[in-house]
């Protein structure tokens, strides 16, 4: 009797395992990783997520380092076509990684590079179910781009809207970064008064923001 041989799901990892194999992948030096990528586990969304978790940790000490392996790890899900977890996976972590090699080109003042990679990752994140807060963590990386080159009014304009929808999303960390960035242009705009009143709002901001975090963790030790 002939039959097929059936294909099982390798059993899911952890979060921290996952974090623990991105550890591991990241201290395998590049031209050995392809080989390793099984044992690596380098398929798998959680220590996928672990690595872009890790990258953006380092991204303001080492930029150099997170530009060269965010596009190591965009060319490793790019081709090949993989097969990275169930629905629009492969998708989103493209789309991150060019995020986080857009952001690090930012930082080191390559402009037209992280515009590129800003490109690639806004057409992968169409491909995504949660397109909307990646659209807009993307739109924040490319409003800083513009305080950089001194696009004034401009960012004055979308400060506001992409507020709006960091708020709708309920991402307020985001949405106390975009202010930052409304009051680092008043600065340069010579509107010193507006600029400390945009500050203020940005404490009393976070301070909610750690008062409404330190609310569950109060009424578990009562």
């Amino acid at each position: 009797m002939a039959g097929r041989l059936l294909k099982f799901p390798m059993k899911p990892i952890s979060s921290d395992e996952g974090i623990e194999a991105a550890r591991e992948a990241l201290a395998v030096p590049m031209p050995s990783r392809e080989a390793q990528a099984l044992a690596l586990h380098l398929e798998e969304p959680e220590v996928l997520l672990g690595i872009c978790g890790l990258l953006r940790a380092e991204i303001e000490t080492d930029p150099e380092y997170v530009v060269r392996e965010a596009e190591y790890f965009y060319r490793f899900l790019e081709q090949p076509r993989r097969s990275i977890g169930i629905l629009d996976e492969r998708e989103f972590f493209l789309g991150e990684t060019a995020l986080v090699a857009g952001t690090a080109c930012r930082l080191l003042s390559r402009r037209e590079d992280a515009r590129r990679w800003f490109d690639r990752a806004e057409a992968w994140f169409r491909h995504t179910v949660n397109s909307v807060a990646d659209w807009a963590r993307l739109s924040y990386q490319r409003l800083a781009l513009r305080v950089e080159e001194r696009e004034f009014e401009e960012v004055l304009e979308l400060v506001p809207l992409l507020m709006e929808s960091f708020e709708k999303l309920e991402m307020g960390e985001d949405a106390l970064k975009c202010r930052f960035l409304e009051g680092v242009v008043l600065m340069e705009l010579d509107q010193p008064t507006r600029a400390i009143d945009t500050f203020r709002r940005i404490r009393a901001g976070a301070r909610a923001a750690c008062s409404k975090a330190s609310r569950p963790l109060a009424a578990s030790r009562t």
